[in-house]
């Protein structure tokens, strides 16, 4: 009796396109608002009140509460301006989503390297199985790259964006020489339908003089003969 043959595992599927970016700060998104932050918190702490009344000793001993008042203003007025430039910046350069980004690729990246450590490993440890498997090859550490890898990796985006906009450029530039090509085309056809009229002008202008010209030879034939008929007659 045949064995039975075992069925074929289906091919790995690829991996799933990466979620889209969202706004709200990630892992290292919000790593970097905490370090901004207890940098500054740091640092208004360095401004302590002893430390502002010692650069105004003079308020420090006869008026401490204004000059207490006018600290207190102005390390929050330092801190609602540090934290503004800092959030201006974040929405300036896009640095949340950047990072989220960011985020996704590494995560992304693991995935693959654990898939990849599994499937070596189960393909492994099992030699006599006959059954094909999908063999995945562990990904290569950056650093031992190609110059020509990693220069293509940076610069592919750019190259494909700009190409992308000499080609919509190429395209609207032909199409413009076309229409202009159709408007040349067309008004050399009015300029030789124009010159076909203006000859045929010229024609009958000319056959009129002819026909004036044989009209008045004519007169000066009639009066030759009347003369040379009264010279007869006399």
């Amino acid at each position: 009796m045949p064995s039975a043959t075992p069925p074929s595992e289906p091919p790995c599927s690829p991996s799933p396109p990466p979620p889209p970016t969202a706004r709200a700060p990630g892992p290292r998104a919000t790593a970097l608002a905490n370090v901004f932050n207890s940098a500054l918190s740091h640092t208004l702490r360095a401004c302590s009140y002893a430390n502002f009344a010692e650069c105004f000793p003079t308020p420090a001993k006869y008026v401490p509460a204004a000059l207490d008042g006018l600290h207190r203003d102005f390390v929050g007025k330092l801190e609602e301006m540090c934290k503004g430039e800092f959030q201006a910046l974040m929405d300036e350069r896009d640095v949340i989503a950047s990072l989220n980004e960011l985020d996704d690729l590494i995560a992304d990246a693991r995935r693959r390297k654990e898939r990849a450590s599994t499937t070596t490993s189960s393909s492994s440890s099992n030699p006599a199985d006959p059954t094909p498997t999908t063999q995945i090859a562990p990904p290569t550490p950056p650093h031992l790259l190609p110059p020509a890898s990693l220069l293509a990796a940076h610069l592919g985006p750019f190259l494909i964006e700009q190409t992308s906009t000499i080609t919509d450029s190429l395209t609207t530039i032909q199409a413009d020489n076309a229409s202009v090509a159709d408007a040349i085309t067309s008004q050399r056809a009015e300029i030789e339908g124009l010159l076909r009229g203006l000859e045929a002008v010229v024609g009958d202008v000319e056959g009129a003089a002819a026909v004036v010209g044989k009209s008045e030879e004519m007169k000066g034939m009639e009066g030759e003969l009347e003369g040379a008929v009264g010279v007869v007659v006399k």
